[in-house]
C-alpha cells in the first residue's frame, strides 16, 4: 500500500517503500501462514507522541518520545501544529472522486511520528494498512463525502492510549481547532493546484453553514455506531459524544 500511495501521490509524508515481499513462515493446520516483509526509509530523527497527564495540575499534555523537551511535554504551539499536521496529511490523501482514504489509522499505534527542530515540526505518517471509501454510495455529494470524512477525523484524532500504553485517553477539546484548520488548509492547497474547482471552498462552506447541530449529531452517531462495539474505542466514543458535538459545531460553522 505504501508503495501505492506513493506513486499515486507526489507527497514526502509516507515513508517509502524499497522492498515488500512475502514468504511463508512454516505449514499450519490451516494451510502455509505468510508474513510479509517490508524495506522502508528511516525517518531520522521522528519520534512517536502521546498523550500524557502533567503531574503538574493534573493537565493532560502530548508528549513526544526522546523530546528536546527537557520534560517531554511539548507547549501548546507545538501540539497544535501536530494536530494540525495529522489533519492535513490524512486529507491531502482523500480520494475525492472515490472517497478512498487510508484507514484504519489509531494514534495509540504509534502510526503518526514528528520531528521538532526549533520552531519546526514534521509530522509523517508511517501505516497504511488500507485505502478505500468508507461510505458510499459512489455518487454521493462531495461536500456530504467531506464532511462524513472530517467528523471522522475528529472522532479518532481524539483517541490515544495514556503514554502509549495505558489506559484509553480523549483529547482535550484544544486539539479539534488546529485539526479542522489542517483539513481546511489541505483543501485550499488542494484547489490551488486544479484538484477541486475554483468556486468549490465557497460553496463548501455555505454547504457547511446550512448543517443545524442534530444533522451534524445524525452523522456523528452513525460514525459510532459503526464502530466494533466489543472494541475499546466503542464506549470511549459513546461516553464523549454529546461534548464532542458541543465542541466541534461551532468550528464546523464557523
Amino acid at each position: 500500500m505504501l508503495g501505492e500511495l506513493n506513486r499515486e501521490y507526489d507527497l514526502p509524508y509516507l515513508p517509502k517503500a524499497y522492498f515488500i515481499d512475502e514468504s511463508e513462515s512454516g505449514s499450519g493446520p490451516e494451510g502455509n501462514p505468510t508474513v510479509r516483509m517490508v524495506l522502508a526509509e528511516w525517518l531520522e530523527g521522528f519520534h512517536e507522541f502521546h498523550l500524557s497527564r502533567d503531574p503538574i495540575g493534573d493537565k493532560q499534555r502530548l508528549v513526544l518520545w526522546e523530546s528536546a523537551f527537557s520534560d517531554h511535554c511539548l507547549p501548546d504551539w507545538a501540539a497544535d501544529k501536530i494536530y494540525s499536521e495529522m489533519a492535513y496529511i490524512l486529507t491531502c490523501y482523500y480520494d475525492l472522486k472515490t472517497f478512498a482514504q487510508i484507514h484504519p489509522w489509531h494514534l495509540a499505534a504509534g502510526d503518526f511520528i514528528a520531528r521538532i527542530e526549533g520552531d519546526r515540526v514534521e509530522v509523517r505518517l508511517v501505516a497504511a494498512r488500507q485505502y478505500g471509501p468508507l461510505i458510499g454510495p459512489p455518487d454521493l455529494r462531495v461536500e456530504e463525502a467531506l464532511l462524513f470524512f472530517l467528523l471522522n477525523l475528529t472522532l479518532r484524532i481524539r483517541l490515544d492510549r495514556l503514554d502509549g500504553v495505558g489506559d484509553l485517553a480523549w483529547a482535550d477539546k484544544g486539539c479539534l481547532r488546529p485539526a479542522v484548520a489542517g483539513f481546511d488548509q489541505a483543501l485550499k492547497d488542494r484547489q490551488q493546484t486544479g484538484e477541486l474547482p475554483d468556486n468549490f471552498l465557497k460553496g463548501y462552506q455555505k454547504f457547511l453553514t446550512r448543517q443545524a447541530e442534530d444533522d451534524l449529531e445524525d452523522r456523528l452517531s452513525a460514525l459510532v455506531d459503526s464502530v466494533e462495539p466489543s472494541g475499546p474505542d466503542f464506549p470511549v466514543m459513546t461516553r464523549n459524544l454529546k461534548r464532542h458535538l458541543k465542541e466541534l459545531f461551532p468550528l464546523i460553522r464557523k
